[in-house]
């Protein structure tokens, strides 16, 4: 077997508009040793902080697919770094070898720019995937009872109120 390459990442180098709880995915040329593609040879930085985001991995059956899950969701409209080690550079936590012990030749760099933060509409929710971007909803009759909150009588555009005369 040869040296081993990046066939292929998802996100694409210079992605744009990619969703925020996407999973990354890296293809390599041959099947990888997993215990050298990990956390510090595989790196994942928000570029405007320039903090390193925690990753959790997975590896297909061939050890040629590795998937990274970030552990926490990525900002909107922001730009990130996926880092794979390569022996060109002597890095503290090494870098990615096959399964017969070659190191990638190169270190490779992919940067993408997430999506523009879109707020949904409770007629636009579909799955539970969606529910956490629709702010909480209350029941009239449980709003209704609170104290202390402005009621909304009247909206542009019509069909979005409380109904409700009063909070008294």
């Amino acid at each position: 077997m040869g040296i081993p390459t990046v066939s292929s990442i998802s996100p694409a180098d210079n992605a744009t508009n990619v969703d925020t709880r996407s999973t990354i995915s890296i293809t390599f040329s041959e099947a990888i040793d997993t215990t050298t593609a990990v956390e510090g040879t595989i790196v994942l930085t928000d570029l405007e902080t320039l903090e390193t985001i925690p990753l959790s991995f997975s590896y297909g059956t061939s050890n040629t697919v590795v998937k990274l899950l970030p552990d926490k969701e990525l900002r909107s409209n922001k730009r990130y770094k996926v880092t794979i080690a390569g022996s060109a550079d002597d890095l503290p936590a090494g870098w990615v070898k096959s399964a017969t012990a070659n190191a990638l030749a190169q270190t490779y760099k992919s940067i993408f720019r997430t999506e523009t933060e879109r707020f949904v509409s409770l007629a636009e929710v579909t799955d539970r995937t969606d529910i956490d971007h629709v702010a909480p909803i209350r029941e009239e009759s449980e709003l209704a009872l609170t104290k202390g909150y402005i009621a909304i009588s009247s909206s542009t555009p019509k069909g979005f109120s409380t109904n409700n005369k009063s909070l008294d």
